[in-house]
């Protein structure tokens, strides 16, 4: 079934003219702004350079399909189930998220582009996120002698509260019911009555730990050569120049934003 026009979502504001690279069935081509210009987020619609052919039964609706992401995480739904931490219990994942809960929390927010408080930040600040949560974890133990009650209260909701903002994240990110407020007020019961196995999922979910194993020194919890997630959003006063281009400035290379066929 062919399909003449591409709707694509705008990466940020965008003046008429300027181009941006974007990819359809696996072929990157350029987009031209309209004149009108658009604003971030928008959807508008351009003319295919190629001929786009879709297996209709292939359509249906995203929040049931599962799928895979680029670095190969199903889409949908998790990769392993909740109590398959068993499986890894003699290794690093398993005892820093039961030793150690705030670290591998910390180490999953850094990976997801998340800042201390949870919410997705510049890469700036994304790098403090593991210090800062450990900065907070000395002052929890400072303080736990001399007001023991009111620092349980605080700190607990406080890696109760981000560990389910990081859950909620990834359920968006990969389309695992994100949407559906029972599976919110689910998560929030998870992470606080077994938030270990919570977050061993979680970290278990991103990357094939065959191919990318944990690293519990790590500041996000991967080697090296692991690959990073997609992210938006760029460090302040750093202009993507590598994704949009202006009339003045052409390029054509650079991440690739979200578009869908129609």
């Amino acid at each position: 079934m062919p399909f003449s026009s591409i709707r694509v979502t705008a990466p940020s504001d965008l003046e008429g003219g300027s181009t941006f690279q974007t990819i359809a069935e696996g072929r990157p081509f350029v987009v031209t702004v309209p004149e009108s210009g658009v604003k971030e987020g928008q959807q508008f619609e351009v003319p295919c350079p190629f001929i786009v052919s879709v297996d209709p039964l292939s359509i249906s609706d995203s929040s049931n399909d599962d799928t895979t992401s680029s670095l190969g995480a199903p889409e949908g739904k998790w990769r392993n189930h909740l109590l398959s931490c068993f499986q890894v219990f003699c290794r690093a994942r398993c005892w820093v998220a039961c030793c150690c809960a705030p670290l591998q929390t910390a180490q999953l927010m850094t990976r997801l582009h998340l800042n201390w408080f949870g919410n997705e930040d510049d890469p700036e600040s994304v790098r403090r996120t593991v210090p800062t949560v450990m900065l907070l974890v000395v002052v929890f133990l400072v303080l736990i002698d001399t007001f023991p009650y009111l620092t349980l209260l605080i700190f607990g909701l406080y890696f109760v509260f981000i560990l389910a903002k990081a859950r909620f994240a990834m359920r968006k990110r990969y389309r695992i019911g994100g949407q559906m407020w029972h599976n919110r007020v689910a998560d929030c019961f998870l992470v606080l009555f077994c938030g270990c196995c919570a977050s061993i999922q979680m970290t278990r979910h991103t990357h094939d730990e065959k191919d990318y194993p944990y690293d519990a020194l790590a500041p996000n919890g991967l080697g090296l050569n692991a690959p990073e997630l997609e992210t938006k959003i760029v460090s302040p006063g750093i202009v993507p120049t590598t994704m949009i281009s202006t009339p003045e400035h052409q390029s054509t290379t650079g991440p690739q934003n979200q578009l869908n066929i129609v």
